[in-house]
């Protein structure tokens, strides 16, 4: 086995597309929070995650409501400013 092939680059592993996207697809979702399908999933069902939109049929995830998420979770009072938010 080559060097190369021991030990792939971190592009190997990349797989969202260099071009920005402000829907998601549930994979590339969890993928973008860092967590697996199935944990997402959970996450998205006690409400920790926002519910997906429909387009055409189609499943997906609004980006910012994810970052809006995000940000609940790891600091609740700096995210909302004293605010209530609805995600």
């Amino acid at each position: 086995m080559s060097r190369r092939e021991a030990h792939p680059t971190p592009v190997t592993y990349a797989r969202f597309e260099i071009r920005p996207r402000r829907f998601l697809r549930r994979e590339d979702a969890a993928f973008y929070i860092d967590v697996s399908p199935t944990k997402f999933d959970q996450m998205v069902a006690d409400g920790r995650m926002p519910k997906p939109c429909r387009i055409d049929g189609c499943v997906r995830w609004d980006i910012r409501k994810l970052d809006m998420a995000a940000d609940l979770i790891s600091d609740p009072e700096e995210a909302t400013n004293g605010r209530e938010i609805e995600i």
